[in-house]
């Protein structure tokens, strides 16, 4: 992520809470918000809990996933999408 991209600038924003009543999360959930908030993008997630409250805020779509699966167990995910 280039440090003088609009993605960056809202990344530094939701890293340090200031947008949800300070709020912090982490690196890897602050990276994907602040694509999906730029790009319009999809949120995909096991846990919402960190990033509902960014999500409500920017409108941003959501498919979560119900379960875990290994390659090896030759399983299938159940997916909801949700809209908050």
């Amino acid at each position: 992520m280039d440090i003088f991209s609009e993605e960056y600038t809202k990344y530094k924003c939701i890293k340090n809470g200031y947008w949800d009543n300070f709020k912090v999360v982490g690196k890897g959930e602050a990276a994907a918000l602040s694509y999906a908030i730029v790009n319009d993008g999809i949120i995909a997630s096991n846990n919402l809990s960190d990033v509902k409250g960014y999500v409500k805020k920017f409108n941003i779509f959501v498919q979560e996933f119900s379960g875990f699966c290994k390659p090896e167990m030759n399983c299938t995910l159940k997916a909801s999408y949700i809209f908050f």
